[in-house]
């Protein structure tokens, strides 16, 4: 929690002028958070157009901020709000806008987390381990070959032309990778696993 009076001092300040950016609003301080309650029902602006006035307002005063899903039970409020502070910090750490909407960055902001927490090797079961050892002994590019494969929802011909090869040798590629690592690309679970773990290695 924030107990820096300073700092509350500019939430404050920054809420004064929040009022004059929206109506049907209600904002209030939160563990060192300013949080802004907007009720889109009742507002005279759309959901567009207060996104582009909260933009506006962060760019001016070079503040980042994170907004919740839309929700419509006051009694979820509590979830909402640790959203809306998830994705504050995430906006403060990543700092490549100046607000972070919860359903457009939840993702990133999930593997960020994963990768502060230490190296990606540690999430490598040995299969995929056995992939990555292959391709470094033997110079070949299996995992991006993987990787592509799964982004491309495992279509071979899709694969093959975002990477520029043959579909003969994207054919060869996908069978040598299931050979190495004995892993049934089609499970959901297993596909789910790979995508997470190859999107954590791309971010290093």
């Amino acid at each position: 929690m924030n107990n820096d009076p300073v700092g509350d001092a500019v939430l404050q300040d920054g809420a004064h002028y929040l009022v004059e950016f929206f109506d049907s609003q209600y904002i209030f301080l939160h563990q060192g958070y300013l949080v802004q309650i907007l009720n889109i029902d009742r507002s005279s602006y759309s959901y567009e157009e207060m996104l582009r006035r909260m933009k506006i307002f962060l760019s001016n005063n070079a503040l980042e901020a994170g907004t919740s899903t839309i929700f419509h039970d006051f009694r979820e409020l509590q979830v909402h709000v640790g959203q809306s502070m998830m994705m504050a910090d995430y906006a403060l750490r990543d700092r490549q806008k100046k607000l972070y909407e919860f359903d457009e960055n939840v993702l990133p902001m999930m593997l960020s987390f994963f990768r502060e927490k230490g190296e990606t090797d540690i999430y490598k079961i040995r299969y995929l381990q056995n992939l990555y050892h292959y391709d470094l002994a033997n110079n070949t590019e299996l995992v991006k070959t993987l990787q592509c494969y799964l982004q491309q929802n495992l279509n071979i011909s899709e694969t093959s032309q975002a990477l520029y090869i043959a579909r003969t040798t994207c054919l060869y590629r996908i069978r040598r990778i299931q050979e190495i690592t004995h892993l049934n690309l089609e499970d959901p679970e297993t596909n789910l696993y790979l995508r997470l773990i190859l999107q954590l290695e791309q971010g290093h």
